[in-house]
């Protein structure tokens, strides 16, 4: 019984945290002009644009990796992937307007 339990628990986390996220993005999707973005990178072009994004990418692998050594250094463990999500998380709602 208590393992159909936490399923369950498993199952309602899973489906809150989808619906939170599809929420967010709504709001996103709702305050951002879409036409404007797609003109602002039309303009720089989709080359440009693109390098800068893999720059993106590529920064926050490092910094995440620079995160992984400082933790190893302090004896603690985070796996390089959960470092990266951190990272890109913290990216995300830095770079998020005020609401």
């Amino acid at each position: 019984m208590a393992s159909r339990k936490s399923r369950l628990s498993s199952v309602v986390r899973t489906v809150f945290k989808v619906a939170v996220t599809l929420g967010i993005l709504a709001v996103l999707l709702l305050r951002v002009d879409m036409y404007a973005v797609g003109a602002h990178i039309a303009s720089i072009g989709i080359a440009p644009a693109l390098g800068l994004i893999a720059i993106i990418l590529v920064l926050s692998v490092v910094v995440a990796f620079r995160w992984h050594i400082i933790l190893a250094y302090l004896e603690t463990t985070l796996a390089l992937v959960d470092a990266w999500r951190l990272v890109m998380i913290g990216l995300f709602f830095n770079h998020a307007p005020c609401m």
